[in-house]
């Protein structure tokens, strides 16, 4: 299975983050997946591509044009759209699963723009997203699809294909399952 993961390529965050990074990257690869990421070799994103491949996944690094020198030398194969926009469009065609793990405004763009496919994409309502919530991180964003489910600004189906986990051992936990 295909499992795109969103997360930051920012280094020194916190040790949980870091964790989590390592430890769903060596779950997908233990589990014989292909991660799909934004391919670059810092940061968590440099964190989940090393445990995965080391535990035996397949890596594929989605790469926009201006980053290609900061591409992981460990993926297996490179993607390499034009901008910011076909690189998500990529990652979301190619994923089966997605996880979000904590990250920035690039994580949350693309948590969104996984829901708005989802949302339109009838055509496969297989796929899902689970959000890794650690320290709350993505609470104000929980809290904001809801209002807006609760004010019919979007439908309130398309939160039930979001899982939200509060730790990486609760992800662990329910990746099993999740990836069914």
């Amino acid at each position: 299975m295909n499992i795109t993961v969103y997360c930051s390529s920012r280094s020194g965050l916190r040790e949980s983050f870091d964790e989590s990074a390592v430890c769903v990257g060596r779950w997908i690869g233990e589990n014989g997946h292909t991660l799909i990421y934004g391919g670059i070799g810092a940061g968590d994103m440099k964190l989940v591509a090393e445990s995965c491949k080391r535990s035996g996944g397949r890596v594929i690094g989605v790469i926009p044009s201006p980053r290609h020198p900061d591409k992981w030398p460990g993926n297996e194969e490179n993607l390499f759209p034009e901008d910011l926009n076909q690189r998500k469009d990529i990652m979301i065609n190619l994923g089966e699963r997605f996880i979000a793990l904590p990250g920035g405004y690039g994580t949350l763009d693309e948590i969104l723009a996984t829901l708005s496919m989802m949302s339109f994409n009838t055509l496969d309502p297989a796929r899902r997203i689970m959000i890794v919530n650690i320290d709350g991180l993505y609470d104000p964003l929980v809290a904001q699809l809801d209002k807006m489910a609760g004010l019919g600004l979007l439908d309130r189906k398309i939160l039930k294909r979001i899982e939200i986990v509060s730790s990486t051992a609760e992800a662990l936990e329910r990746l099993p399952k999740f990836c069914e």
